[in-house]
């Protein structure tokens, strides 16, 4: 029986036919889901694929097994496999960055140069959901615009998240459905970090008739987004002049 994820999914990357993407494998549940499910039905949409794993040099010799584990399940399932190892605790230290922020900023660098020497159309990531909703807390928290309550601190062109739709409930249900292994990073139950602490701690205790909080977090984001669309096109035919000596 096709589940619902996987319908949901591939309706959503039915616009990416006959183009090349790059997968960030983490080989967590999310990103196995995710890659499994594309690979599956990749001559159906006739795209190429390839994997990209980050070991991040966090966590010594886990980090190194999750990485082994990502290298076997590609080969197992004959998808092309890249990893690269950072020292992001060194470069957190060495720019006066979070652990967090300092493994995200190094893994998109890596994931926009990998892109580039493939030449892949896009980049795929397994955001999902609820990971809209931490990420919505996540800004509440640390202060930000109305304009920026939905997105991710990135936003490109080429980064698409296919899975934002979708419920972490219904990619647990695909990964169950077809008995698919995985690995889970110790570090995400650190609740020092502010996503795990949201997502374990504060979540949990908000979770008496979270369906409408969610649902409006979520119209609130979209809100958010086309605000902030309409001001860009608003100003995309703005001109700077020049008019006197240090005056713009």
């Amino acid at each position: 029986m096709i589940t619902l994820f996987e319908k949901t999914l591939v309706q959503n990357i039915c616009e990416y036919q006959n183009k090349k993407i790059l997968i960030a494998f983490s080989g967590g549940i999310d990103s196995v889901a995710l890659l499994d499910c594309i690979n599956k039905y990749k001559t159906k949409l006739d795209i190429d694929i390839y994997a990209l794993h980050v070991n991040h040099g966090i966590r010594g010799i886990e980090a190194d097994n999750d990485e082994n584990f990502c290298k076997n399940f590609c080969k197992s399932h004959n998808i092309p496999f890249i990893s690269e190892k950072v020292n992001a605790p060194e470069y957190a230290n060495n720019n006066k960055l979070s652990i967090e922020d300092a493994a995200r900023k190094l893994r998109y660098d890596i994931l926009f140069k990998v892109s580039k020497s493939l030449n892949t159309d896009y980049i795929f990531t397994a955001h999902h959901y609820n990971d809209k909703i931490e990420t919505f807390f996540i800004k509440l928290f640390q202060g930000t615009s109305i304009l920026n309550l939905s997105g991710f601190n990135l936003n490109s062109n080429k980064i698409v998240r296919p899975m934002l739709n979708i419920k972490k409930e219904l990619i647990n249900e695909y990964v169950v459905n077809y008995n698919l292994n995985h690995i889970q990073d110790s570090s995400n139950f650190n609740t020092n970090y502010l996503r795990n602490w949201i997502r374990y701690d504060f979540l949990n205790k908000i979770n008496f008739k979270t369906h409408d909080l969610f649902r409006n977090i979520n119209e609130l984001q979209e809100e958010s987004d086309e605000l902030k669309n309409y001001f860009q096109d608003k100003i995309s035919n703005v001109k700077v002049i020049n008019e006197y000596e240090n005056v713009i």
